[in-house]
């Protein structure tokens, strides 16, 4: 894969062995992506298929057994350890389970205010701005502040997840599977919500999922995986139009409408 001046973040040639005393399973096989400035990237395969790992070792959570992942072209395995904190704030991660991911003790507005303390975003005094300010990015409001996560639906937990990656100004959002535990109108709002991060704050986003309904609504490149390996790749358009794998054609005619276009 050929480095261009819009890569922000990369993998190449990423292996990966999960090993323990009797079994060793490959995760991830020779796979090279690259996400771009500006763009929502696709990632879809079966699960199993090495997805959700990928998006791990590019946040740098786990660590390769080969190949190199870089950020705006400085190698991970190179930073300082004060590069290192730059990278984790400007990589961030959005999980499939909205409520499994938020604190049930915490109000919705101490989540986020955590956040802006902990990273000294703001001082004391505007802590309550700063978190109505998120809130009303991703479509909530300053009344979401006082709730818990159990007195959210759904697509509002996830909207507090974005908001909380949002909070530290990131260049990349990967999400794994955000809507895949939601209703289809809910995944719908989550989406357009995404797509209008992307193009109007320039926020990238890693976007894993397991159809190509969803992925098809909002990526603009898209990469397939299947057993740790990727079979296919290209721009949305032309893999719909013209997939090589057989894998990528069983996917497509098997894909549902999410809304008509």
């Amino acid at each position: 894969m050929s480095t261009t001046e819009q890569d922000l973040l990369k993998g190449e040639g990423i292996d990966l062995t999960f090993r323990s005393r009797t079994t060793r399973v490959k995760a991830l096989s020779s796979v090279s992506i690259a996400l771009q400035e500006r763009e929502v990237h696709g990632v879809i395969g079966e699960s199993g298929s090495g997805k959700t790992t990928l998006g791990r070792v590019l946040l740098g959570r786990l660590a390769p057994d080969n190949g190199v992942v870089t950020f705006r072209g400085t190698k991970l395995a190179d930073m300082s350890e004060a590069s290192r904190r730059s990278f984790r704030r400007s990589v961030q991660m959005i999980f499939q389970d909205p409520y499994g991911s938020l604190n049930p003790r915490f109000t919705v507005g101490r989540t986020l205010a955590e956040v802006l303390n902990v990273h000294r975003l703001v001082p004391p005094a505007g802590e309550e701005a700063g978190v109505i300010e998120l809130l009303e990015q991703v479509g909530l409001t300053g009344d979401h502040a006082r709730r818990y996560p159990h007195e959210l639906s759904g697509g509002q937990r996830q909207r507090v997840g974005i908001a909380r990656a949002l909070a530290v100004q990131p260049s990349v959002i990967i999400a794994d599977e955000p809507v895949s535990a939601l209703d289809v109108s809910v995944q719908v709002q989550i989406l357009d919500l995404i797509r209008a991060l992307c193009d109007d704050r320039g926020i990238s986003f890693l976007f894993i999922a397991h159809d190509l309904a969803v992925v098809r609504e909002i990526c603009d490149r898209v990469t397939i995986m299947k057993k740790g390996e990727v079979v296919e790749a290209g721009a949305i358009a032309d893999v719909y139009r013209d997939p090589a794998h057989p894998y990528t054609r069983e996917l497509l005619a098997s894909v549902p409408v999410i809304r008509e276009r």
